[in-house]
């Protein structure tokens, strides 16, 4: 927020100024002199620097027009606003937080059932090789009591030492297998150590993160409350109307659709023909905070019609504390209301055009997407009903370009 730049409010009295909200605070109360008060006297507007020769003229001179239309909104809502946004921007970090843990435990909970199957199998062994002792031991017993015939005692004496022979060889088997189980579990064991220093390391910058969310928060309530307080002194009051235009702003910030139909459609068929397109636009309505009047550009191609997303950004009440340049893509939805059936068509927002910047007047310039779907396709699949087109707009997360 400390650097988000704003117009210095004396902007109307001929003050220029664009400054950051910390520098804009000390220049508004300190430094521009642009700044008007009320005359004790005759209560007219007279700037601060003009106030001496307004008493001298007996309040004739260096009066400024009735500001009153631009008087800054009451501590409340402006507060309100600041602090919903503030925790909308927590309740971000605390979700990353939690997907970010989450991943980990998974990744900790497939070692350890690795480390249990390793386990498993290292005590499996570790019986066989004691079954193949216990073998031995039982051959070598049966040996001392064979008869003493040189005959049978040469054939007895093969065998043995033939059992022997496999015996050692699965051992000495069994024993390169447990070294490399032993292995296997030295570095499994590596990896779960690396993995506890991980999950340390993203909780210590989680919780470093949430500080300073906090620290913010606490430092912004601070400002607000203190300006706020100035301002109030200052006799600043905000019309009902504005206070519910600013909680409408503030109240549409997790809305992301808008479903609308357009009627029609044979009327605006025939003036594709005859002007070669035509546009269907709404009235604007607040999107994630954004005022958008929402519609449809159509227009000839070739034989049949294309349909395209129209956008046309308004000046809202909220618009200082929102993302700019505009850049959530659009997806529009083409749905059928005697159906489930829908057909999506997204839109990427090419953030640098000019119509996508923060208005500065009523609104910017209408703009249409390049991308577009027949009318053609969308009758045959039926989503053409009683000469209407239902059509619901859907603000997608901003993508990076």
């Amino acid at each position: 927020m400390s650097l988000l730049q704003v117009k210095c409010w004396n902007q109307d009295n001929g003050c220029k100024a664009i400054l950051s909200v910390e520098e804009m605070l000390d220049h508004f109360y300190g430094g521009c002199v642009h700044r008007s008060t009320h005359c004790p006297k005759c209560s007219a507007s007279v700037l601060c620097k003009d106030v001496g020769a307004h008493r001298r003229s007996d309040c004739s001179t260096h009066k400024v027009p009735n500001q009153a239309k631009h008087q800054k909104p009451s501590e409340g809502y402006v507060q309100k606003a600041m602090l919903f946004l503030l925790e909308a921007t927590l309740r971000e970090r605390v979700e990353e937080i939690r997907i970010c843990l989450d991943r980990l435990i998974r990744d900790l909970t497939t070692q350890c059932d690795s480390l249990s199957e390793e386990s498993r199998i290292e005590t499996s062994e570790t019986e066989t090789r004691t079954m193949n002792e216990a073998r031995i031991t039982r051959v070598s017993r049966s040996r001392q009591h064979f008869p003493t015939e040189v005959d049978r005692g040469d054939q007895v004496s093969e065998r043995i030492d033939d059992l022997s022979i496999e015996v050692s060889q699965g051992v000495s088997a069994l024993s390169e297998h447990i070294k490399i189980l032993q292995g296997d579990t030295r570095r499994s064991s590596e990896n779960m150590e690396q993995s506890n220093i991980e999950i340390k390391r993203h909780l210590s910058s989680a919780d470093d993160r949430l500080e300073g969310v906090l620290k913010t928060m606490k430092f912004l309530k601070g400002v607000l409350g203190e300006s706020m307080k100035r301002v109030t002194n200052n006799g600043g009051q905000v019309s009902p109307n504005m206070a519910d235009t600013i909680l409408l702003g503030q109240n549409t910030l997790n809305i992301t659709c808008y479903e609308f139909r357009v009627k029609g459609l044979n009327e605006l068929k025939k003036a594709v023909t005859s002007e070669t397109w035509a546009v269907q636009q709404k009235d604007p309505v607040y999107l994630r905070g954004y005022r958008i009047a929402p519609g449809l550009y159509l227009r000839k191609h070739g034989d049949s019609v294309a349909v395209h997303l129209l956008i046309q950004l308004y000046k809202g009440v909220v618009d200082e504390f929102l993302q700019w340049p505009y850049c959530h893509d659009i997806q529009i939805t083409f749905m059928q209301s005697s159906s489930d059936r829908r057909r999506e068509f997204p839109n990427r927002t090419r953030r640098h055009l000019e119509s996508f910047l923060r208005p500065t007047e009523l609104c910017n310039r209408a703009r249409y997407y390049t991308s577009f779907v027949l009318l053609d396709d969308l009758e045959r699949d039926g989503f053409t009903e009683g000469n209407e087109l239902c059509v619901m707009w859907e603000l997608l997360p901003r993508t990076s370009e």
